[in-house]
């Protein structure tokens, strides 16, 4: 709902694959800025209809812009230490032929002061999976 909040058209695969959901925005190469598409009002004057043009300049010369998201979750493993830190790891399971416009969000589950589970954001691009494993602590999030 954050993605779409932000002005992302967010779709999620019908069938579970190595990507779980798709994003779509357009740009605006004329005035450097994602936009929506601009509506003009029909002859009759009733309703709209869409157009190719940009809603902020109204000239048609947008970008359809794709970005494709793989979320991982991990609650950590607890370590044994006098801090009662938490280990987490991610590793990243695309192949190394994934369309470039491709990222990973990584949610971390970290206990917090009062012991409930808050998440923490990681976003990767596919061509960081070549680390292929990371990991950090609870001190480190």
């Amino acid at each position: 709902m954050s993605l779409h909040e932000l002005g992302w058209q967010v779709y999620r695969a019908y069938i579970d694959s190595n990507v779980d959901f798709i994003l779509t925005k357009y740009w605006c190469r004329d005035c450097s800025k994602y936009t929506e598409i601009a509506k003009r009002r029909k002859p009759t004057g009733k309703g709209e209809f869409p157009t190719n043009c940009c809603s902020h300049c109204l000239k048609p010369d947008l970008v359809f812009v794709v970005r494709f998201v793989q979320v991982k979750t991990s609650e950590g493993l607890p370590r044994k230490n006098h801090r009662n830190e938490r280990t987490y790891s991610f590793h990243t399971k695309l192949r190394s032929n994934i369309d470039p416009r491709a990222f990973y969000v990584w949610i971390a589950l970290v206990p917090s002061d009062s012991n409930k589970l808050e998440p923490h954001f990681y976003i990767f691009h596919h061509t960081e999976k070549t680390k292929g494993l990371y990991e950090i602590t609870s001190l480190e999030l």
